[in-house]
């Protein structure tokens, strides 16, 4: 089993490197790019992207985004995304003096996933300017029983904590650190058991271009499998001159490959919908 965490998977600042860290079964991966690391943007370009082997199948991710926006990080082994992946990271410039219940400025720095995944809520607890210490986390779920708590703490001395939430319903985070409560403690979240058009993520290069007459593909990833069947998640490629056919291809685990044709050159709408809305960054400028 391998996995990824850390504070680059959920925050990051323009032109600054961004790092995390991936734990897999065995040295030497990335040399034989069986693990391999890409970021894009939201013009689905590629971002600078690097893994370097620390040993003991522990490795030290790092990338350096160059503006602002929403990121995708796709960590993959033998081509396939590992648990999570992709990642969605929202690149910001964070000014000194600033602050939020999530990120006191005195005290312990709590990124949270948004959104969280399904039956997870997770974040990431790091020292900051606080003294010395670690979080203690306790949860409480609907009808006030308690949720199981997991924490893990990084390479990087980050704490990954992750809350059980397998029900429907109200979910209160009490966090202290160091034993004095942080600042936005009690955290609350409701969790559904929708998907939303937000859960769901497209990559790939034929989001960005395409061949005449030639089948193209691109990944879209979700929370579950089988979303195509009824016909809540789409995919348009439309242009000037004609529409392309698409269909989506459903490859297990919430992982999915769209294909479509085009029959003319030019430029091209790609739009990916779920329930009717787009999903993140659609819909994309598809050059043919």
């Amino acid at each position: 089993h391998m996995k990824a965490y850390g504070t680059g998977l959920f925050k990051a600042q323009p032109n600054t490197q961004a790092m995390f860290s991936v734990e897999a079964v065995e040295a030497g991966l990335h040399n034989s790019k069986r693990l391999q690391l890409s970021v894009t943007n939201e013009e689905n370009e590629e971002v600078e992207a690097s893994l370097s082997d620390r040993g003991n199948g522990q490795y030290a991710a790092s990338y350096t985004p160059t503006a602002e926006g929403d990121h995708w990080i796709a960590v993959r082994f033998d081509h396939t995304h590992i648990k999570d992946s992709p990642f969605k990271v929202t690149v910001r410039e964070i000014t000194k003096n600033e602050v939020a219940p999530s990120a006191p400025a005195v005290g312990p720095d709590i990124h949270f996933k948004h959104p969280p995944d399904p039956g997870t809520i997770e974040c990431i607890v790091s020292q900051g300017e606080a003294e010395p210490g670690q979080p203690q986390v306790a949860a409480t779920g609907p009808d006030n029983q308690k949720a199981r708590v997991m924490m893990s703490e990084g390479e990087d001395g980050d704490w990954l904590v992750r809350v059980e939430a397998p029900k429907t319903g109200r979910y209160q985070i009490n966090m202290q650190w160091a034993g004095v409560a942080t600042q936005g403690s009690p955290f609350l979240f409701d969790v559904g058991d929708q998907v939303s058009a937000s859960q769901i993520h497209a990559f790939g290069e034929g989001l960005s271009k395409g061949v005449v007459e030639k089948g193209t593909r691109f990944s879209i990833t979700a929370p579950v499998a089988g979303l195509q069947d009824d016909g809540r998640l789409k995919v348009k490629v439309s242009g000037e001159i004609s529409t392309a056919h698409a269909s989506i291809i459903d490859d297990g685990d919430g992982q999915y490959t769209a294909l479509y044709t085009t029959m003319h050159p030019g430029d091209y709408n790609t739009a990916v919908t779920f329930n009717d809305e787009h999903i993140c960054g659609s819909p994309f400028k598809t050059k043919v």
